[in-house]
């Protein structure tokens, strides 16, 4: 019915390429054979649109299953440990625009060109800009008005002479 078509509409607005006439055909027909010709037909120059990543514990925020809710949870909270442990926030700062790199349990500074040192804090041209890079998320505050939150700060480095501040929010706010 009318959910089946919304599904279909939904699917359809996202991708482009394949077959018009199987894509056409899933708005009046929405047999699985229909849309297995569809989806076969995309091979052929599909392109995503309309897209947004997400992470796969927000797949179970969509549903009406209240059961859901605490694996939900626990898959964000498996989630951000994972990211924390694989994260390169953990190495010491990289200066003057070097990439830190997480190889293992170590760390290392990718320099970029004219930079020399274990933390890229030797450079050719004195005064160059140094962009600034995010430190890791603090731990998540206790639970206070059914909201959490973390924070981080710009200093990992800090930016230097000129060079852009970190992009993105310092703080992060999460319902509990």
């Amino acid at each position: 019915g009318d959910e089946e078509t919304r599904l279909v509409e939904d699917i359809i607005s996202r991708v482009r390429g394949g077959s018009s006439g199987w894509g056409g055909g899933l708005t009046q027909n929405q047999s699985p054979i229909t849309y297995r010709s569809w989806g076969k037909s995309l091979k052929y120059n599909p392109v995503v649109i309309d897209f947004e990543m997400q992470p796969i514990h927000e797949i179970l925020r969509h549903t009406n299953l209240r059961s859901l809710e605490a694996k939900r949870q626990n898959l964000q909270q498996a989630l951000d440990q994972y990211l924390m442990e694989f994260n390169a926030c953990r190495c010491g700062p990289c200066f003057n625009n070097g990439e830190p790199v997480l190889e293992g349990t170590g760390c290392r500074c990718q320099c970029p060109e004219a930079h020399q040192g274990l933390a890229c804090e030797r450079l050719e041209l004195q005064g160059a800009k140094s962009d600034g890079r995010w430190s890791c998320w603090s731990a998540w505050s206790a639970c206070s008005a059914g909201t959490r939150e973390r924070r981080r700060e710009c200093n990992n480095p800090a930016p230097q002479n000129g060079g852009a501040s970190c992009p993105g929010r310092k703080v992060q706010t999460r319902a509990c």
